[in-house]
Protein backbone atom coordinates (compact mmCIF):
# COMPACT_ATOMS: atom_id res chain seq x y z
CA UNK A 1 0.00 0.00 0.00
CA UNK A 2 0.88 3.56 -0.94
CA UNK A 3 -0.53 6.42 0.91
CA UNK A 4 -1.06 10.25 -1.51
CA UNK A 5 -0.01 12.54 0.98
CA UNK A 6 -2.11 16.04 0.35
CA UNK A 7 -1.70 18.66 2.60
CA UNK A 8 -2.82 22.72 2.22
CA UNK A 9 -5.15 22.46 -0.58
CA UNK A 10 -6.41 25.94 -0.02
CA UNK A 11 -9.18 26.44 -2.11
CA UNK A 12 -7.14 26.04 -5.40
CA UNK A 13 -8.91 23.37 -7.66
CA UNK A 14 -6.52 23.71 -10.88
CA UNK A 15 -3.48 22.98 -8.59
CA UNK A 16 -5.17 19.91 -6.64
CA UNK A 17 -6.90 18.42 -10.26
CA UNK A 18 -3.37 18.64 -11.53
CA UNK A 19 -2.33 16.39 -8.58
CA UNK A 20 -5.20 14.17 -8.89
CA UNK A 21 -4.83 13.65 -12.79
CA UNK A 22 -1.03 11.98 -11.21
CA UNK A 23 -2.56 9.72 -8.70
CA UNK A 24 -5.53 8.64 -10.86
CA UNK A 25 -2.97 7.63 -13.49
CA UNK A 26 -1.29 5.48 -10.71
CA UNK A 27 -4.64 4.07 -10.07
CA UNK A 28 -5.05 3.39 -13.77
CA UNK A 29 -2.12 1.10 -13.96
CA UNK A 30 -3.85 -1.00 -10.53
CA UNK A 31 -1.55 0.40 -7.84
CA UNK A 32 -3.34 0.25 -4.43
CA UNK A 33 -3.46 3.83 -3.15
CA UNK A 34 -4.97 5.86 -0.14
CA UNK A 35 -5.25 9.58 0.65
CA UNK A 36 -4.08 11.10 3.56
CA UNK A 37 -5.07 14.81 3.52
CA UNK A 38 -3.76 16.86 6.27
CA UNK A 39 -5.92 20.04 6.56
CA UNK A 40 -6.70 23.36 5.41
CA UNK A 41 -9.17 22.60 2.22
CA UNK A 42 -9.84 26.37 2.46
CA UNK A 43 -8.73 30.12 2.75
CA UNK A 44 -6.77 31.87 0.37
CA UNK A 45 -7.54 30.90 -2.92
CA UNK A 46 -10.86 31.04 -5.87
CA UNK A 47 -12.79 27.74 -5.44
CA UNK A 48 -13.82 26.39 -2.53
CA UNK A 49 -16.79 25.19 -3.64
CA UNK A 50 -14.93 22.92 -5.92
CA UNK A 51 -12.88 21.71 -3.38
CA UNK A 52 -15.71 21.37 -1.07
CA UNK A 53 -17.40 19.19 -3.84
CA UNK A 54 -13.62 17.00 -4.07
CA UNK A 55 -13.62 16.61 -0.14
CA UNK A 56 -17.40 15.08 -0.65
CA UNK A 57 -16.59 12.76 -3.35
CA UNK A 58 -13.90 10.90 -1.48
CA UNK A 59 -14.51 7.45 0.18
CA UNK A 60 -16.89 6.95 2.82
CA UNK A 61 -13.71 6.12 5.74
CA UNK A 62 -13.17 10.02 5.37
CA UNK A 63 -12.63 9.87 9.31
CA UNK A 64 -9.15 7.84 8.52
CA UNK A 65 -8.29 10.05 6.03
CA UNK A 66 -9.15 13.76 7.05
CA UNK A 67 -8.00 15.96 9.52
CA UNK A 68 -8.82 19.75 9.85
CA UNK A 69 -6.35 22.39 9.45
CA UNK A 70 -6.72 25.98 11.11
CA UNK A 71 -8.51 27.42 8.31
CA UNK A 72 -11.08 24.97 8.24
CA UNK A 73 -11.67 25.08 12.40
CA UNK A 74 -12.57 29.48 11.27
CA UNK A 75 -15.78 27.87 9.83
CA UNK A 76 -17.02 26.76 12.90
CA UNK A 77 -15.67 28.96 15.44
CA UNK A 78 -15.11 31.88 13.05
CA UNK A 79 -12.00 33.33 15.15
CA UNK A 80 -9.31 35.09 13.52
CA UNK A 81 -6.71 34.37 16.34
CA UNK A 82 -3.20 33.59 14.23
CA UNK A 83 -4.73 34.32 10.96
CA UNK A 84 -3.65 37.10 8.62
CA UNK A 85 -6.15 39.78 6.88
CA UNK A 86 -5.46 38.28 3.97
CA UNK A 87 -6.70 34.90 5.04
CA UNK A 88 -9.72 36.28 6.77
CA UNK A 89 -10.83 38.29 4.11
CA UNK A 90 -10.94 35.39 1.97
CA UNK A 91 -12.62 32.82 4.33
CA UNK A 92 -15.42 35.22 4.98
CA UNK A 93 -15.53 35.20 0.99
CA UNK A 94 -15.66 31.61 1.10
CA UNK A 95 -18.94 31.43 3.51
CA UNK A 96 -20.32 33.37 1.54
CA UNK A 97 -20.03 31.55 -1.52
CA UNK A 98 -21.08 28.23 0.94
CA UNK A 99 -24.35 30.30 2.36
CA UNK A 100 -25.88 30.49 -1.08
CA UNK A 101 -29.03 27.92 -1.53
CA UNK A 102 -27.46 25.99 -4.13
CA UNK A 103 -24.94 24.79 -1.79
CA UNK A 104 -26.83 24.38 0.73
CA UNK A 105 -26.59 20.57 1.16
CA UNK A 106 -22.58 20.64 0.47
CA UNK A 107 -22.67 23.36 2.93
CA UNK A 108 -24.43 21.58 6.00
CA UNK A 109 -22.42 18.26 5.13
CA UNK A 110 -19.12 20.15 5.53
CA UNK A 111 -20.12 22.12 8.60
CA UNK A 112 -21.44 18.39 10.00
CA UNK A 113 -18.05 16.72 8.87
CA UNK A 114 -16.36 19.42 10.58
CA UNK A 115 -17.91 19.47 13.88
CA UNK A 116 -17.89 16.16 14.36
CA UNK A 117 -13.92 16.42 13.62
CA UNK A 118 -13.35 19.16 15.93
CA UNK A 119 -15.07 17.26 19.14
CA UNK A 120 -13.31 14.42 18.90
CA UNK A 121 -9.21 14.57 19.35
CA UNK A 122 -9.08 11.68 17.82
CA UNK A 123 -10.64 12.77 14.59
CA UNK A 124 -7.32 15.26 14.58
CA UNK A 125 -4.37 12.42 14.21
CA UNK A 126 -4.71 9.51 11.36
CA UNK A 127 -1.97 6.70 12.71
CA UNK A 128 -1.00 3.40 11.38
CA UNK A 129 0.47 0.99 11.82
CA UNK A 130 2.86 -1.55 10.21
CA UNK A 131 5.04 -4.37 9.68
CA UNK A 132 8.57 -4.38 11.74
CA UNK A 133 7.55 -1.84 14.94
CA UNK A 134 6.72 0.67 12.53
CA UNK A 135 3.78 3.53 12.51
CA UNK A 136 2.47 6.57 10.58
CA UNK A 137 1.28 9.43 11.86
CA UNK A 138 -0.60 12.42 10.16
CA UNK A 139 -1.67 15.90 11.67
CA UNK A 140 -2.03 19.41 10.07
CA UNK A 141 0.43 21.12 11.97
CA UNK A 142 1.81 18.87 15.49
CA UNK A 143 1.32 16.29 17.07
CA UNK A 144 0.44 17.59 20.96
CA UNK A 145 -3.42 18.43 20.90
CA UNK A 146 -3.33 21.90 22.50
CA UNK A 147 -1.14 23.15 19.24
CA UNK A 148 -2.46 20.26 16.92
CA UNK A 149 -3.75 22.85 14.10
CA UNK A 150 -1.65 26.22 15.00
CA UNK A 151 2.28 25.41 15.10
CA UNK A 152 4.42 25.81 12.73
CA UNK A 153 7.01 23.54 13.11
CA UNK A 154 10.34 25.62 10.91
CA UNK A 155 12.91 23.69 9.45
CA UNK A 156 14.92 27.58 10.36
CA UNK A 157 14.45 26.88 13.52
CA UNK A 158 15.40 23.34 15.06
CA UNK A 159 14.74 24.21 18.39
CA UNK A 160 11.08 23.80 17.18
CA UNK A 161 11.75 20.51 16.09
CA UNK A 162 13.93 19.37 19.13
CA UNK A 163 10.63 19.68 21.21
CA UNK A 164 8.37 17.91 18.65
CA UNK A 165 10.60 15.19 18.46
CA UNK A 166 9.79 13.64 21.85
CA UNK A 167 6.07 14.95 21.72
CA UNK A 168 6.67 12.22 18.74
CA UNK A 169 8.17 9.54 20.78
CA UNK A 170 5.40 9.79 23.80
CA UNK A 171 2.49 9.24 21.01
CA UNK A 172 4.44 6.33 19.48
CA UNK A 173 5.46 4.47 22.87
CA UNK A 174 7.98 1.77 21.62
CA UNK A 175 7.38 1.80 18.17
CA UNK A 176 11.23 1.02 16.13
CA UNK A 177 10.45 3.93 13.74
CA UNK A 178 7.96 6.58 13.26
CA UNK A 179 7.44 9.32 10.70
CA UNK A 180 4.76 11.72 11.02
CA UNK A 181 3.60 13.73 8.35
CA UNK A 182 2.27 17.67 8.67
CA UNK A 183 1.56 20.61 6.67
CA UNK A 184 0.59 23.93 7.84
CA UNK A 185 3.70 26.30 7.04
CA UNK A 186 3.47 25.02 3.06
CA UNK A 187 7.11 24.33 3.08
CA UNK A 188 8.23 20.85 1.98
CA UNK A 189 10.56 19.63 4.66
CA UNK A 190 12.04 16.56 5.95
CA UNK A 191 13.51 15.77 8.86
CA UNK A 192 15.32 13.33 11.09
CA UNK A 193 16.42 13.32 15.05
CA UNK A 194 19.74 12.07 15.80
CA UNK A 195 21.23 9.95 18.23
CA UNK A 196 22.73 13.20 20.22
CA UNK A 197 19.20 14.90 20.22
CA UNK A 198 19.82 17.35 17.53
CA UNK A 199 17.86 17.86 14.83
CA UNK A 200 19.21 16.21 11.08
CA UNK A 201 17.46 18.11 7.88
CA UNK A 202 17.60 15.92 4.92
CA UNK A 203 18.06 16.86 1.01
CA UNK A 204 14.98 16.54 -1.46
CA UNK A 205 14.87 15.00 -5.04
CA UNK A 206 11.56 14.88 -6.62
CA UNK A 207 9.93 11.91 -8.27
CA UNK A 208 12.71 9.71 -6.12
CA UNK A 209 11.50 7.11 -3.93
CA UNK A 210 14.17 8.31 -1.01
CA UNK A 211 14.80 5.99 2.27
CA UNK A 212 12.92 6.93 6.10
CA UNK A 213 14.98 5.95 8.86
CA UNK A 214 14.17 2.54 10.30
CA UNK A 215 15.22 2.55 13.97
CA UNK A 216 14.10 5.94 14.69
CA UNK A 217 11.91 9.43 14.05
CA UNK A 218 11.45 11.48 11.40
CA UNK A 219 8.73 14.55 10.15
CA UNK A 220 8.01 14.71 7.00
CA UNK A 221 6.24 18.24 5.29
CA UNK A 222 5.46 17.37 1.55
CA UNK A 223 4.62 21.33 0.73
CA UNK A 224 1.31 22.75 -0.39
CA UNK A 225 -0.84 21.57 -2.79
CA UNK A 226 -2.47 24.98 -3.50
CA UNK A 227 -0.14 28.17 -2.03
CA UNK A 228 3.52 26.92 -2.35
CA UNK A 229 5.79 29.53 -0.28
CA UNK A 230 9.20 28.12 -1.31
CA UNK A 231 9.68 30.24 -4.45
CA UNK A 232 8.34 26.77 -6.06
CA UNK A 233 4.81 27.14 -7.64
CA UNK A 234 4.39 23.99 -8.74
CA UNK A 235 2.02 22.24 -6.32
CA UNK A 236 3.65 19.69 -4.06
CA UNK A 237 2.66 16.42 -2.38
CA UNK A 238 4.47 13.02 -1.29
CA UNK A 239 4.03 9.23 -2.04
CA UNK A 240 4.74 6.95 1.23
CA UNK A 241 5.17 3.45 0.50
CA UNK A 242 4.49 1.82 4.04
CA UNK A 243 6.12 -1.61 3.07
CA UNK A 244 9.24 0.19 1.50
CA UNK A 245 9.65 2.60 4.39
CA UNK A 246 10.02 5.27 1.85
CA UNK A 247 8.89 8.87 0.75
CA UNK A 248 8.37 10.30 -2.55
CA UNK A 249 8.56 14.25 -2.74
CA UNK A 250 6.89 15.13 -5.90
CA UNK A 251 5.58 18.80 -7.47
CA UNK A 252 2.89 19.15 -10.71
CA UNK A 253 3.24 22.11 -12.64
CA UNK A 254 -0.50 23.70 -13.19
CA UNK A 255 -1.58 27.11 -14.25
CA UNK A 256 -0.85 29.33 -11.24
CA UNK A 257 -1.17 32.25 -13.91
CA UNK A 258 -5.07 30.82 -14.92
CA UNK A 259 -5.73 30.55 -10.64
CA UNK A 260 -4.10 34.48 -9.55
CA UNK A 261 -6.72 35.41 -13.01
CA UNK A 262 -9.44 33.76 -11.05
CA UNK A 263 -8.44 35.68 -8.01
CA UNK A 264 -8.23 39.07 -9.39
CA UNK A 265 -11.33 38.40 -11.48
CA UNK A 266 -13.24 37.96 -8.36
CA UNK A 267 -11.59 40.95 -6.86
CA UNK A 268 -9.75 39.40 -3.77
CA UNK A 269 -6.91 41.03 -2.43
CA UNK A 270 -3.82 41.57 -5.37
CA UNK A 271 -1.44 39.57 -2.84
CA UNK A 272 -3.13 36.07 -2.93
CA UNK A 273 -2.50 36.35 -6.42
CA UNK A 274 0.69 37.54 -6.53
CA UNK A 275 1.81 34.65 -4.03
CA UNK A 276 0.66 31.92 -6.19
CA UNK A 277 2.71 33.25 -9.38
CA UNK A 278 6.16 33.96 -7.13
CA UNK A 279 5.56 31.46 -4.38
CA UNK A 280 6.97 33.74 -1.81
CA UNK A 281 5.87 34.88 2.00
CA UNK A 282 7.40 36.96 4.58
CA UNK A 283 9.89 33.34 5.39
CA UNK A 284 10.84 32.48 2.08
CA UNK A 285 14.04 33.67 2.34
CA UNK A 286 14.64 31.81 5.62
CA UNK A 287 13.51 28.53 4.33
CA UNK A 288 16.65 29.06 1.41
CA UNK A 289 19.06 30.18 3.66
CA UNK A 290 18.41 25.96 4.84
CA UNK A 291 17.35 24.28 1.94
CA UNK A 292 19.30 25.13 -1.27
CA UNK A 293 17.58 24.43 -4.74
CA UNK A 294 20.12 22.96 -7.64
CA UNK A 295 17.37 23.15 -10.19
CA UNK A 296 14.31 22.08 -8.64
CA UNK A 297 15.21 19.99 -6.21
CA UNK A 298 16.52 20.64 -2.55
CA UNK A 299 19.08 20.33 -0.94
CA UNK A 300 19.04 20.67 2.88
CA UNK A 301 22.71 22.31 4.55
CA UNK A 302 24.82 20.26 5.89
CA UNK A 303 23.14 16.87 4.22
CA UNK A 304 25.71 15.16 2.03
CA UNK A 305 24.41 15.46 -1.63
CA UNK A 306 26.38 13.64 -4.72
CA UNK A 307 25.76 15.15 -7.80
Amino acid sequence: MRYVILTDIHANALALEAVMDEVEALLAAGEPLEVWFLGDLLGYGPDPIECLQWLWQQPMDLPKRWVPGNHDEWFTYQQADGLSDDAVDSLRRHAEQMALPEHAALSDWFYTELRAALADPARSLLQQSFAHGRVALGVHAAVSPVVRRTLYLKPWEPYLLRAEFPRLRAEVGEAAAAVMFCGHNHYPMWAEAQDDGEVGLRSIRYYEPLPLRTDGLTIVNPGSVGQPRDGDPRAAYALFDARAWTIEFRRVKYSWETAAALLKARNYRPSLAERLVDAQHDHTSHYLSVYQRPQWDLRAEGDEWTE
